[in-house]
């Protein structure tokens, strides 16, 4: 999902649930959506312990199984040890991390974790128990979610083996050689597009992709020739009940009823990277659109993005 995020709050989700109005009425304006990315918590808590790392951190493995016999997904998070003032964050942090591992890039229900004290397993699993949504949608990988503690000697200890997906490795790629006739097809039409773009230069060709996850949507789009032309970053966002001027209200998407509200915002974001793009090149007369992609948060698993995007279980 767009990157991970904790609120200030237990447990990564917004607390802006029930619908907030923005009170600067900007469309892009992030700053007061009350999510903090994973990566700033990181860096806040390393900073923390930084005098002396030795003593104040307990490193943590999550090792997330894989099917049909693939290396296991192996992450190590560094929380700080028990009685250090940012103690309750670093937890947050590792059920942050673990629930995204099973659920966003792996996809499994079975999750091993080593750690250097018995609370901060018991503590794993206690979120495991209060969130229970989250091992139920976890069993649409097959099987009852499992979480297990691992030995000190499960843990791999070459880097190269840390953080590996299947795409990664020549021996289990997912990648399939793309037939000869593929290839040439591709080709010709490269160059006939080439053709095209050089005698029509008034015409914006484009290709257009849209992200979503929990907190926002992303758009960029992208020149024939593979150039960013424009990017676009919006909340989700419904209209304002009985507003005459349409106004908006900034909200978790999960608050929302009708399939018509996010594809609403989706659509929006999208016309609005493409008009963006438009300013920005002179000559243009008139746009084509080459292609669409959309990409949400979930899990690849053979190569192919599978289940129900955790944003929106």
């Amino acid at each position: 999902m767009g990157g991970a995020c904790v609120g200030r709050t237990q447990g990564a989700v917004s607390s802006m649930a029930s619908g907030e109005k923005d009170p600067s009425g900007a469309r892009d304006a992030l700053a007061d959506f009350p999510l903090q990315p994973l990566s700033a918590v990181v860096a806040e808590l390393l900073q923390a312990t930084a005098e002396s790392p030795a003593t104040q951190r307990e490193r943590v493995v999550l090792i997330a199984e894989r099917p049909d016999g693939m290396p296991p997904y192996v992450l190590p998070v560094e929380i700080p040890r028990p009685g250090h003032a940012l103690r309750g964050r670093g937890l947050e942090l590792l059920w942050a991390r673990a629930a995204t591992v099973a659920a966003a890039v792996v996809g499994t229900a079975r999750l091993r974790v080593f750690t250097e004290y018995d609370e901060t397993f018991e503590r794993l699993q206690e979120e495991f128990k209060s969130h229970p949504h989250v091992p139920q949608h976890l069993e649409q990988y097959g099987e009852a979610f499992v979480l297990s503690r691992a030995a000190a000697d499960e843990v791999p200890t070459v880097e190269g083996e840390l953080r590996v997906m299947p795409f990664r490795r020549a021996s289990s790629s997912c990648r399939r050689p793309e037939p000869a006739a593929a290839v040439a097809a591709a080709k010709e039409e490269e160059a006939s597009t080439a053709a095209e773009s050089s005698s029509s230069s008034s015409c914006l060709r484009l290709y257009v992709g849209v992200d979503y996850g929990r907190s926002d949507v992303k758009c960029a789009a992208i020149g024939a020739s593979g150039e960013e032309l424009a990017t676009h970053v919006t909340r989700w966002w419904r209209l304002v009940s009985g507003s005459e001027a349409e106004e908006r209200e900034y909200l978790d998407p999960a608050t929302l009823r009708s399939v018509a509200e996010p594809l609403r915002c989706l659509v929006e974001a999208a016309v609005e990277v493409v008009r963006k793009a438009v300013d920005q090149s002179q000559g243009t007369t008139s746009v084509l659109v080459c292609g669409l992609g959309l990409s949400a948060a979930g899990c690849v698993r053979g190569g192919r993005l599978c289940g129900v995007p955790p944003a929106f279980a």
